[in-house]
């Protein structure tokens, strides 16, 4: 055994010697003599690299090597528990070889297993974040982590933008502040945008401290495949490549954006013909189901698991052939971590495949994947003097001493890299609103908790929002479809609203706060309605759309050479010469592409209400910004507010009124342009009546301990808390997390300044009729505006189809002869006419105790009791609507709550307009969904 393994200690080698691991690998080289010397160390790798190790065995030669051996020695911190779960049996396997304690620790540890670390602690302890948090506030517990030498930090990208990491940075300074001597802290990250933050992030101020690169990275082998959504909904020929890709490929992950994306394409994959082994994975399944088909990928039992982020990260799986992203990856980082499980050895290439399913979503997959090569990652987003976690630690720091001032607070809470801005003033304003919350004591310039202070700290160790779920219920079907976040039940869940659920609309048709249950039904797709804030997709940053933006450009000018012009692997066939045909068409028509070089805004008129389309190639955070400002400026010229729906290319207005006319938008951008330096202020005015802005601060209230643990979220409850506490920290901190995660006030600065001097030409053009892939184009085939649009045709060809194949009996008047059951397309076919006697008066037949004794009296020509009169005059008026309708009449009675009376109605306006008819089946069927509930 040779290079950087040579210092260990013989026991290390012997371990090493067995396991196979003779060589180090690039990032081991360089890491381990750094971690050896006990400098602080950032270490970044792409996934596979072996960066774990890298910390862990020097970290273990000097606990070996050292002379006052004493537990705690070590922390190992990690985002997850799933990591605690995987690191844990690699290192008590490892640990147990060289006769060391190793043991674990979170929040879903048995009891007696705390009890007994506490009596017998161990060497070395993984943990999170917040069990960190909760420990060194244990006084069974916390002085052991006076012996504390090293804390490895694992997944550091995962905490950094979060706060999480803001918390987890104040608690290695408290560690800090425990400990008899010097912490050498390790972090371990994948590929990162800003090393040098990052570290000052991880280590604090005033702090040495090396990022550790590798000079040379695993090759990554990226093609994209565009297979873009069919128009009667998901195209069963993406799956087929997919499914055809994992035969010829061997064990692959699929990682979706989403769960429901997760669930929804498993069951294509295993309805298909391919007979494929599918499993799916996700953060809302149980943690024995998720140990559960890891088991079985490793085994060999599965050939693919769906997955979303939870496969992300450092999960035992081994034996990847590929990796496929199914959708643009939305971000750079994302891309970088997914593909690298592939394969998982540094002499193997990791191999990735991006199922591109709309335009927008081609053109940023092939710009994230041209960054990856260029190493040009995203810039972290952090969030500075977090004013709630700040309030946490204050009183965790109250609670261990008798006693602590102002001043020792300030000068812990200021080594942190996120808080080396905040002044001595806000930290005294925050101590006061503790006080006033009575969760503080400020007695002769010292802060002494109070009766309520150890509850709260303890109930708020997370600061994940506290999400409390409903169920939504189809009122129909008597069934649960989904649950729904309750921060999205309170902003968007009101009495005919409409959402967005499972590729579905449903109209709310009431809200049960004491069952917390959505009562919902289907619904028509309305033009009129745009749903707004429906999930937290990753954000697409303001370089990764630039980008893609870039690329259309580089597509245009290859006039034909277009994979040429991108210089990627392509797959897309017939699909791609549609692309082309699109871009050309639009490009002869309108001489330019929307967003491409400029800022073009389009008018899409309907009958309900019009859409103005701004499109800007600016990413998430920077075109919301620009929504929320040219909303404000359309409040002041108009007089009244507009919907609308941003994308990290375009931003859409409804205009119910009909009156905002291209002049007047181009003319608002040019005057917003003008008062640039006036955004923050115009932001906050605007932003503070959101529904975002009013969950985060619920959010920030229970945080803070103003609002107490499992209070349930109400709009009306967050927006008195607005006014109540308006000036004070909770809505100052709002205001703060709600500009560090939705906006980019600099950029968007930037943008309007080049606007304001003629770099950035604006254009205006109504929009003529368009084709489907023009409208994906224009619209963004992800934004709700395009869906409203194309899929409300879609509504009609299911609700043809499902009538069309539905079943139904007939009964003969003449002779009482049952016939069928027949499909109404069968019907559609042949004369309605009685099989036995030829006459043509048939009605519907329902089958039921009544309806045979029916039948069976009308051929013996018997007395009918009362109900079987009843059930004759049903039969009979839906026989005399047959008789002058024929199949239309039908298609009205085989339709969901549609009756008699309603069939009537619908055939009254005539039924030769095909078209026609369907709409007004659809309009009362919807109406039926909504009022069933109260009738029945």
């Amino acid at each position: 055994m040779s290079g950087v393994f040579t210092p260990l200690v013989e026991e290390i080698k012997i371990q090493l010697s067995q396991m196979g691991l003779v060589q180090p690998t690039e990032i081991q080289r360089v890491a381990i003599p750094v971690v050896l010397s006990g400098s602080d160390a950032l270490i970044v790798s792409s996934t596979g690299m072996g960066k774990t190790e890298a910390a862990l065995l020097p970290i273990f030669h000097n606990i070996i090597k050292a002379q006052d051996r004493k537990p705690i020695t070590s922390l190992y911190i990690t985002p997850l528990r799933a990591l605690n779960r995987d690191i844990f049996k690699r290192m008590k396997a490892f640990g147990e070889q060289l006769g060391m304690n190793v043991q674990i620790r979170h929040s879903d540890t048995p009891r007696k297993e705390k009890r007994a670390q506490v009596e017998n602690p161990p060497e070395i302890l993984i943990t999170t974040p917040e069990t960190l948090g909760i420990i060194l506030n244990v006084k069974s517990i916390s002085p052991r982590l006076k012996n504390v030498r090293h804390v490895v930090v694992d997944e550091y990208h995962e905490l950094m933008e979060s706060k999480r990491g803001v918390q987890l940075s104040l608690l290695l300074e408290r560690l800090k502040k425990t400990t008899r001597g010097k912490i050498q802290i390790i972090g371990l990250s994948a590929t990162i945008g800003d090393c040098p933050t990052a570290l000052k992030g991880l280590l604090g101020n005033n702090t040495g401290g090396r990022v550790m690169e590798a000079a040379s990275e695993r090759e990554s082998k990226v093609s994209i495949v565009y297979a873009p959504r069919e128009e009667g909904g998901e195209s069963s020929e993406a799956e087929e490549a997919l499914a055809n890709h994992i035969k010829e490929t061997g064990k692959t992950l699929v990682f979706t954006n989403t769960r429901g994306q997760a669930e929804a394409l498993s069951l294509k994959l295993k309805m298909g013909s391919s007979g494929l082994r599918i499993g799916v994975h996700h953060g809302s399944l149980s943690a024995s189901i998720r140990e559960e088909i890891e088991a079985a990928f490793n085994e060999d039992r599965l050939d693919a698991v769906i997955c979303t982020s939870s496969m992300e990260l450092g999960v035992d799986i081994t034996g990847v052939k590929s990796v496929v992203q199914w959708s643009s990856p939305r971000r750079i980082t994302k891309l970088a971590q997914r593909i690298g499980r592939s394969e998982h050895k540094p002499e193997m290439p990791a191999r990735g495949l991006v199922f591109a399913r709309s335009i927008d979503d081609f053109f940023e997959s092939l710009a994230a994947i041209k960054l990856l090569r260029t190493s040009e990652i995203e810039r972290p987003v952090l969030h500075k003097n977090s004013l709630d976690v700040l309030a946490h630690q204050i009183i965790g720091m109250a609670l261990n001493e008798s006693g602590i001032s102002i001043d020792e607070i300030y000068e812990t809470v200021n080594q942190s890299y996120f808080y080396s801005s905040l002044e001595l003033r806000e930290l005294e304003e925050m101590v006061g609103f503790l006080v006033d919350l009575g969760l503080l004591a400020v007695r002769g310039g010292r802060c002494y908790p109070r009766r309520g202070s150890i509850q709260y700290y303890f109930e708020n160790v997370s600061t994940i929002p506290e999400v409390v779920s409903y169920r939504m219920r189809d009122v129909l079907e008597r069934r649960n479809i989904a649950t729904l976040d309750e921060s999205f039940v309170g902003e968007y869940c009101d009495r005919n609203s409409k959402i967005l659920v499972n590729g579905e609309t449903w109209r709310v048709v009431k809200v049960d706060e004491e069952e917390m249950r959505v009562h919902a039904a289907r619904d028509n797709f309305d033009a009129a309605v745009i749903p707004q804030w429906v999930g937290e997709l990753l954000l697409v940053d303001k370089s990764v759309a630039n980008k893609a933006s870039e690329l259309q450009g580089d597509w245009v000018a290859s006039k034909g050479n277009s994979e040429e012009a991108i210089d990627e692997r392509v797959i897309g066939g017939r699909a791609l010469d549609e692309l082309r045909a699109t871009v050309k068409t639009l490009l002869e028509t309108h001489g330019r592409l929307p967003g491409v070089g400029n800022v073009m805004i389009s008018m899409k008129k309907g009958e309900k209400a019009n859409l103005l389309i701004l499109h800007v190639h600016e990413g998430d955070r920077v075109d919301e910004t620009l929504a929320q400002l040219m909303r404000a400026m359309i409040k002041a010229t108009h007089g009244f507010e507009l919907n609308y729906a941003s994308s990290p290319y375009r931003v859409i207005f409804l205009d119910k009124s009909r009156i905002v006319s291209l002049e007047s938008m181009i003319d608002i951008m040019k005057r917003l342009s003008d008062f640039r330096d006036k955004v923050e202020d115009m932001l906050e005015v605007e932003s503070v009546r959101q529904g975002k802005f009013l969950w985060i601060l619920w959010n920030v209230c229970k945080r803070m301990g103003a609002v107490k643990r499992g209070t349930r979220y109400k709009k009306r409850l967050a927006l008195d808390l607005h006014r109540y506490l308006k000036n004070k920290p909770p809505v100052k901190e709002a205001i703060n997390e709600l500009f560090t995660r939705y906006y980019d006030v600099e950029a968007a600065k930037t943008f309007l300044e080049g606007i304001h001097r003629g770099d950035i030409p604006l254009y205006s053009e109504p929009l003529s009729p368009w084709s489907r892939l023009e409208m994906e184009y224009i619209l963004g085939n992800e934004t709700p505006a395009y869906r409203e649009f194309i899929e409300e045709r879609e509504a009609l060809e299911l609700l043809k189809q499902r009538v069309r194949d539905s079943r139904v009996r007939l009964l003969c008047l003449n002779c009482g002869t049952k016939l069928g059951p027949y499909t109404v397309k069968r019907l559609e076919e042949r004369k309605l006419r009685c099989i036995i006697c030829g006459a043509s008066l048939l009605g519907v037949f329902w089958p039921s105790e009544h309806g045979h004794r029916l039948a069976q009296k009308i051929k013996q020509r018997k007395k009918l009791s009362d109900e079987e009169r009843r059930e004759m005059e049903r039969v009979k008026a839906s026989a005399r609507l047959i008789s002058y309708s024929g199949v239309r009449a039908l298609f009205c009675l085989q339709a969901y709550g549609v009756g008699i009376e309603t069939a009537k109605r619908i055939l009254r306006y005539g039924s030769s307009d095909e078209e026609a008819l369907f709409k007004r089946i659809l309009e009362a069927q919807r109406k039926y969904f909504e009022t069933r509930m109260y009738w029945e």
